[in-house]
């Protein structure tokens, strides 16, 4: 997006916005209630004989109360009751902020004066000569030619934006960048700001586990690109208090992907795992609280899974929370609705079995009669179906591990760890009759991640471990 050529808004002192024909208006009236704020450098030091200008948030007018600060750094304005802005400036340095006056004086904590910062906003292309103005601020500018207003000294912190459009948004900023705000075609609800590069030479085409590192101190929602521009699908399935993020992706092309931050509106309805044909995905680690966990939200969107009693959790390092099976009774239940019960199906499970006997997963024929069903045993796992049983050799049983599960055309197929381990012609005859599906029987094992399909999946890439996003 060319950003080049943007219109220059000159501000008070160097740092008013321009056509500025405000009247000084002084620490205004006796009446209302005295607000005392106060102002030092990044150092600590009082910022003395700093400008500081106090209006009425919500106002894009010129009416203004003004004052500079004392030997300590020290002012003080009386106020009306309502909502305010107070914007700080020394040399070079600035602060705002809002605050609600309700019917008495007010001391508002120590602000720091950092640098400023420079700005442009630019709506979608065919906005020129629409006026963008920061409320609460008195400074506005003129979409040139070139799609953008320009800002410049602007002090750090929150701004609420009238951008000409109707809408109103909102963006923070931080001290001393060059932040560059901008819409999409297609997107007149959302702002953006560009994000990071990264490189993606893994599996294409399939649904996959992925970690992205952090990094960032930018914790605005992040969308993805590949390198021929088409949008990278991802749901998150754990955050981390560092930025980084463990994530669902679906990528249709390798290379370099570019971000972009969304600053302010929502994402659009993307469809994600369509090709794959998934029914549904869910991460305990998404939703924990209080160390309990109750449901699993599906991340595409449908119902949640219900546990049969409300669970304990843990938490790994590594994979996020988990949950932690007991007792003969399922921890929860799959239907028709996401392992069909005619045709292909898939099922993907992350899961962890230090040293106990359980079924991750169980799904019992008619009558009682042999399935397919997955189980922990103390020599790795044990994997059967009508026809097939066999053991899955995982000495390191106390890790997680990734499993896939794919019956199409009449071939059942096992995938652990990103390598196919098993692969059977097998006639399931119509499954009808059979119980539904189960997960998490008996005691000791460690479930993070699930997901299910209503065709056939490629084993391997599915049940690949958790791959890395390198960023650039």
């Amino acid at each position: 997006m060319n950003r080049a050529s943007l219109v220059l808004i000159p501000l008070l002192m160097g740092l008013c916005c321009c056509d500025d024909d405000r009247s000084a208006g002084g620490t205004g009236t006796e009446t209302g209630s005295a607000v005392t704020a106060r102002f030092v450098s990044a150092e600590g030091k009082p910022e003395t004989d700093a400008l500081v200008e106090a209006r009425l948030s919500g106002s894009n007018g010129r009416e203004f109360r003004h004052a500079r600060t004392d030997d300590s750094g020290r002012v003080v304005f009386r106020l009306e009751n309502g909502e305010w802005t107070l914007v700080a400036f020394g040399t070079g340095t600035g602060a705002k902020f809002d605050f609600k006056l309700q019917g008495s004086d007010m001391t508002l904590p120590v602000t720091t004066l950092r640098r400023t910062s420079f700005v442009t906003i630019c709506p979608e292309p065919g906005a020129s000569g629409t006026i963008v103005s920061l409320k609460g601020t008195g400074w506005s500018g003129r979409v040139g030619g070139d799609a953008c207003a320009r800002f410049d000294s602007l002090p750090y912190g929150g701004y609420s934006v009238e951008d000409g459009t109707g809408s109103n948004w909102r963006f923070e900023l931080e001290s001393g960048m060059r932040d560059s705000l901008f819409q999409v075609p297609g997107r007149q609800s959302a702002w953006f700001r560009n994000g990071r590069n990264a490189r993606w030479d893994g599996t294409l085409g399939m649904p996959l586990l992925v970690d992205l590192p952090g990094g960032s101190l930018d914790t605005f929602p992040e969308e993805w690109f590949g390198a021929d521009g088409s949008a990278i699908p991802e749901m998150v399935a754990w955050e981390r208090g560092d930025g980084s993020r463990r994530s669902w992706i679906q990528s249709g092309t390798k290379g370099t992907w570019v971000s972009r931050r969304r600053v302010w509106g929502s994402a659009p309805v993307a469809e994600f795992l369509g090709k794959s044909g998934a029914t549904g995905a869910w991460s305990v680690s998404r939703d924990v609280q209080e160390g309990k966990l109750r449901a699993l939200p599906d991340l595409m969107g449908g119902p949640a899974l219900t546990l049969t009693t409300p669970d304990s959790v843990g938490f790994d390092g590594a994979q996020g929370w988990y949950m932690s099976t007991f007792g003969s009774a399922a921890r929860l239940a799959l239907d028709s609705s996401k392992l069909p019960r005619q045709g292909e199906f898939g099922l993907f499970l992350h899961v962890a079995a230090p040293g106990r006997t359980g079924k991750a997963f169980r799904w019992t024929g008619p009558d009682g009669k042999p399935g397919i069903e997955l189980e922990s045993v103390p020599l790795g796992y044990r994997f059967s179906a009508p026809g097939v049983d066999t053991i899955i050799d995982l000495m390191n049983g106390s890790s997680f591990h990734a499993f896939a599960v794919s019956f199409r055309n009449d071939t059942l197929q096992l995938g652990v760890d990103g390598i196919r381990r098993l692969s059977v012609a097998l006639s399931i005859p119509d499954r009808r009759d059979w119980a539904t599906a189960e997960i998490g029987v008996g005691a000791g094992l460690r479930i993070t991640q699930i997901a299910t399909f209503r065709s056939g999946v490629d084993v391997a890439p599915l049940s690949n471990p958790p791959g890395k996003l390198s960023i650039e």
